[in-house]
């Protein structure tokens, strides 16, 4: 579903709106950094009495005195500031760990359509840099940018109340200070935007690479996956170039124009005490003000450098957080309590078409499965029968018609109630890289191990398992690639098995098992009649359940119920 564009001001807003969990901390590390700001702007003056009531006047006591304090307001300001890091560090970390597990649940609950439209690679930099990026404008640059403008304008009032004609010389170096924070600011929105989605194909490319590397080595295709990723990579230097071409011609002015204002200080300081309008202590507490000026003055810019790259973060991942999940619990959605007999499933005139796609479509389905009966559904590639699959667990909503589950519409009861209730195996098996127990417990963790044998048995892995050489503990590898494709596949199936499903929904899930073990898992799941109720989405020709009906699902979307005379619309 379209959102509206997110800018960078309503991002780095948002941003802050995320504080309100934690704004005791974050109001304590800027309260603690405004006390480091007043003990930092009281030491000048310490040093000033020091210097026009001890060493000028070569008082010992008063020079002694004034040098213990000074300790003690320096020992003061090094503590609070420790604390305050501590603080802003504590609240950017939990806001990092929060926004990321944020943008994980939502992303799980957004359809599969737009997982398959969108890069992994921007996925992994949404939840890698971005998220990254935007922490450390918390915890540094936004508390920066406040605390650096409260010290610059503390230190310029300061030399402002020492001597207006000083005060008047350092002011007149801020104007052009802000034209160039301006410039840069604008400029590294845009670059450090481009370079974020640059870094995403990046990763793309890499995450793509290693998942297919069988593939890529079968075809003989690693000189060209070297040169299209060093192509993307120039493309990363390229524009991590301009962002430093960007700092180069920027960043000199933010240190020589502050420096400026102290050469101003000095000598026109100088001259005022030369002609006795000054002391010896205020030309050095001048001075010292106007050296706090230039370290805040001259970090301005990067600090806003760095608040328009998390603005460049923030856009990309409010934009994810705003999209909505299209299939989200209704305010009224009921548990689908578990079948213990199987469960009826219902397809009442049911229409589905991929947004954007080429196929016909689903048109018109019709079908009732008893429950516990074991139905096989034939049909071409291509005719939809993945997409029926993926109604049958709502990866998708129906177009039109309506889906039931022991005469529920699956639209009126929860995701989780439905998505325990149906067992789904797709023909692309996800296994986790991680031992063969861990990927059979994702669905059921308390598993116990008769659960286990018997799932393993029903699916015709057990004869997997006793052929691996640590059993259920063996590693099996990223994407399970220790084991062949129908070992894959039946442990997927197992899987399913083990949640004790009411519905078993095999989409094309045995295309890659011999013949003789696939007839091996229909008998044994010929045992589950009566009490799961199976269908089975497959290719016309391959094995039939032996105890099943067979409908037959054409290329234009139609089904039709091959037991049937003549075929008959269903």
């Amino acid at each position: 579903m379209p959102t509206d564009a997110v800018n960078e001001r309503d991002g780095l807003l948002r941003v802050v709106a995320l504080l309100r969990p934690q704004w005791r901390a974050a109001a304590a590390a800027v309260g603690l950094g405004v006390l480091v700001i007043l003990l930092t702007n009281a030491l000048p003056l310490v040093i000033r009495h020091i210097i026009d009531h001890g060493l000028v006047p070569r008082d010992s006591d008063a020079t002694t005195d004034g040098l213990w304090l000074l300790l003690g307001l320096a020992a003061l300001r090094w503590l609070c500031d420790i604390v305050r890091r501590e603080a802003s560090g504590g609240v950017g970390l939990r806001l990092e760990a929060d926004l990321r597990a944020r943008l994980f649940r939502h992303l799980l609950s957004l359809d599969v359509g737009w997982h398959s439209r969108v890069e992994s690679g921007r996925v992994l930099s949404l939840v890698g840099s971005d998220v990254r990026i935007i922490r450390a404008f918390v915890s540094y640059s936004a508390l920066f940018i406040i605390l650096n403008s409260l010290t610059a304008a503390a230190a310029l009032t300061q030399i402002w109340l020492l001597s207006w004609p000083v005060g008047l010389a350092a002011t007149c170096v801020l104007p052009l200070f802000g034209l160039v924070t301006v410039g840069y600011g604008r400029r590294t929105f845009a670059v450090s935007a481009t370079l974020q989605e640059r870094v995403a194909a990046l990763a793309t490319h890499a995450e793509e690479n290693a998942a297919g590397i069988r593939v890529v080595k079968g075809l003989g295709r690693e000189n060209e996956e070297i040169r299209a990723f060093t192509r993307r990579s120039i493309e990363v230097r390229e524009q991590n170039v301009a962002a430093s071409a960007l700092q180069a011609r920027y960043l000199p002015w933010t240190i020589g124009l502050p420096e400026i204002g102290l050469v101003l200080i000095v000598w026109f300081g100088g001259y005022l005490t030369i002609r006795g309008s000054l002391t010896v202590g205020t030309l050095v507490a001048l001075s010292t003000y106007m050296a706090l000026l230039v370290w805040p003055v001259a970090s301005m810019v990067g600090l806003f450098g760095s608040a328009r790259r998390a603005a460049a973060s923030a856009v990309r991942v409010f934009e994810v957080l705003d999209r909505r999940a299209t299939m989200t619990d209704r305010p009224d959605a009921v548990h689908l309590p578990r079948p213990s007999g199987g469960a009826s499933v219902t397809l009442d005139d049911l229409c589905f078409r991929h947004p954007g796609g080429t196929w016909p479509g689903l048109r018109r389905i019709r079908l009732h499965v008893m429950a516990g009966e074991h139905v096989t559904i034939e049909g071409p590639g291509g005719c939809g029968k993945s997409a029926l699959a993926g109604l049958l667990v709502r990866l998708w909503p129906p177009d039109s018609g309506r889906l039931l589950v022991n005469g529920v519409d699956v639209s009126d009861v929860t995701l989780a109630s439905l998505r325990g209730t149906v067992g789904y195996v797709p023909q692309e098996v996800t296994l986790l890289h991680g031992t063969v127990r861990d990927n059979l417990l994702i669905g059921r963790s308390m598993a116990t191990d008769a659960q286990l044998d018997r799932a393993l048995r029903l699916a015709a892995a057990d004869e997997v398992i006793h052929s691996l050489p640590e059993g259920l503990d063996t590693v099996v590898g990223d994407q399970g690639h220790l084991l062949s494709g129908g070992q894959r596949q039946r442990l997927a199936l197992a899987r399913a098995l083990l949640m004790e499903p009411g519905i078993l929904v095999l989409d094309d899930a045995l295309t890659q098992v011999d013949m003789e073990t696939g007839r091996r898992v229909h008998d044994r799941l010929g045992e589950l009649v009566g009490t799961v109720t199976v269908l089975h989405l497959t290719r016309p020709g391959t094995a039939r359940h032996r105890a099943g009906r067979v409908v037959t699902l054409t290329d234009a979307g139609v089904l039709r119920d091959a037991t049937e005379a003549g075929g008959g619309h269903r």
